[in-house]
């Protein structure tokens, strides 16, 4: 059991199987003090269910003012034709025009398209503009927030998906050959150029290199079919990477690699692949590098090279856009 000042609380060891208690109090400061709550406790098991492939989980949308619907629209569409079963979306505020977007596709796609209204934790801000600029000027506070929301999406689609994916919406996993258009047929090539070694071994992720697809400053278009380069520099394995979590291997994940796993039986440690870039890598459009970064971002700016791999998408995505949006704002 663990918790911090922002009014966070996780509690660690959760049944995976079998039945445990119905409800539990927690209780503070005092281990037998009096109890003055009671939470319910909701167990599921993947035995005997059939599991999808993939799901992804998305963190707080907070865009109380900036219409990103286009770029929404597009992400969910692509994501749809990589093979992604389930999509969770978790909630703060977005501009109405998202929101009828994502409304839309939650009607079209029922349980698939999940959305979950959230809130700050404790004594944090949660009016939608104030919150906003509190997370865009507390990165750290922002972080631990959404470790917190990570873990309840992967918590909530373990027992349905085999893989959980933690990405944003300037984000998208690529396949990099122009004949392998799913996550499922990309893994396959992923495990076909496996050494004899790593066919035997047991990993608990399976993550992708971080590329950056710089963005036009200022530009409020959707950079996925209009961004055609990338930094030749590819970030090293481990920063800023995403990674796919196996849900009956990983315990405990965050944003860019599993915490705690089970794959090892004497300790906790994960065990992750590395995909090889010119299989798969992480597009991340986004106008510079991120924070800690900007020291070093010329490196990644100065020399760009063309990437088309996300094209193959951009007929089908466009088109079935185009319907939505005749559909919604017409």
């Amino acid at each position: 059991l663990a918790g911090n000042d922002l009014g966070q609380l996780g509690v660690d060891g959760a049944l995976r199987v079998g039945h445990g208690p119905d409800a539990v109090s927690l209780i503070q400061d005092t281990p037998c003090g009096e109890p003055t709550n009671i939470l319910s406790l909701n167990y599921e098991t993947s035995l005997g269910v059939y599991k999808h492939d993939f799901g992804v989980c998305v963190k707080p949308l907070s865009f109380p003012e900036q219409d990103l619907s286009t770029q929404l629209a597009e992400w969910i569409e692509t994501h749809i034709m990589l093979g992604v079963w389930r999509l969770t979306f978790y909630v703060f505020s977005v501009h109405p025009n998202m929101e009828k977007v994502l409304s839309h596709y939650k009607h079209l796609y029922q349980d698939r398209i999940v959305l979950i209204p959230t809130s700050l934790p404790g004594y944090q801000p949660n009016t939608p503009k104030l919150r906003h600029l509190y997370l865009k000027n507390k990165i750290n506070t922002k972080r631990q927030n959404e470790i917190l929301i990570y873990n309840d999406c992967f918590l909530r689609n373990m027992h349905l998906v085999k893989y959980v994916a933690l990405v944003d919406i300037d984000e998208i996993i690529v396949p990099t050959e122009p004949e392998l258009i799913s996550w499922a047929e990309m893994m396959s090539n992923v495990r076909m150029g496996m050494t004899e070694v790593e066919k035997t071994s047991v990993y608990d992720a399976f993550c992708f290199s971080n590329t950056y697809f710089f963005t036009e400053p200022g530009n409020s278009k959707s950079p996925f079919f209009t961004t055609k380069h990338r930094s030749f520099k590819i970030s090293p394995e481990g920063q800023f990477s995403k990674c796919f979590h196996h849900t009956e291997l990983v315990d405990v994940v965050h944003n860019h690699a599993p915490i705690f796993c089970m794959s090892d039986e004497d300790s906790r440690n994960c065990s992750v692949f590395f995909v090889d870039p010119a299989i798969a890598k992480l597009n991340h459009y986004k106008e510079t590098c991120v924070g800690i970064l900007q020291a070093e971002c010329h490196e990644y700016k100065d020399s760009t090279v063309k990437d088309l791999s996300l094209l193959k998408y951009q007929d089908r995505v466009r088109q079935n856009v185009e319907k939505t949006f005749s559909d919604i704002f017409s």
